[in-house]
């Protein structure tokens, strides 16, 4: 599904007074697109997402190595969802593995966006990020929906040594790191 899409409501009468009460709104697809405001933003609005660092019994690091950086497992949260629940799904879709352990690690973050769509009827300033630890049980073998599936992350995802990963992670994911006892 393309970023252009989430952002086109399924129901075109509905407002953005209504979508911040509700917490979100379903696209055109129909997938729900969470949507969160925080006072110390006034006029801004963000997607509600989680992120999650995976780790193996090695000491590994699940991270899908780009160019210019890294990504993760994560996703927009789902209506009527824990965020526990939320990071498992995202994690078989996009890279195909099945969750033992879960920890939040108490730290969220905003990440703004430059290109905020302004030219679709629904844009979000950026995102709102919980970043959650979990711990490697088994690969998963099921079905992913096509649309939801991340071909990148499954493709270029593995497991990295923790002491090569943690010069690579973000600051904000070095500062979740920080969080959990290890």
């Amino acid at each position: 599904m393309s970023e252009i899409q989430k952002r086109y409501p399924m129901d075109k009468t509905i407002t953005m007074k209504e979508i911040i009460k509700n917490h979100g709104y379903y696209d055109i697809n129909g997938y729900w697109n969470s949507i969160l405001s925080f006072n110390q933003y006034p006029g801004m609005i963000f997607r509600g997402r989680v992120e999650v660092l995976i780790f193996n019994d090695k000491n590994e690091v699940y991270l899908s190595l780009y160019k210019n950086g890294y990504r993760i497992p994560g996703g927009s949260l789902e209506r009527g969802r824990s965020h526990k629940y939320q990071v498992e799904a995202e994690t078989k879709e996009e890279a195909r593995i099945v969750l033992g352990k879960i920890i939040y690690t108490g730290y969220s973050y905003f990440k703004f966006f430059k290109n905020k769509y302004t030219n679709c009827p629904i844009h979000w300033d950026g995102t709102h990020n919980e970043v959650y630890v979990a711990y490697f049980k088994k690969w998963y073998r099921g079905k992913i929906d096509t649309k939801l599936k991340d071909n990148f992350i499954d493709k270029y995802g593995r497991f990295i040594p923790f002491e090569y990963a943690i010069n690579i992670l973000s600051e904000d994911h070095q500062k979740a790191l920080n969080l959990i006892p290890r």
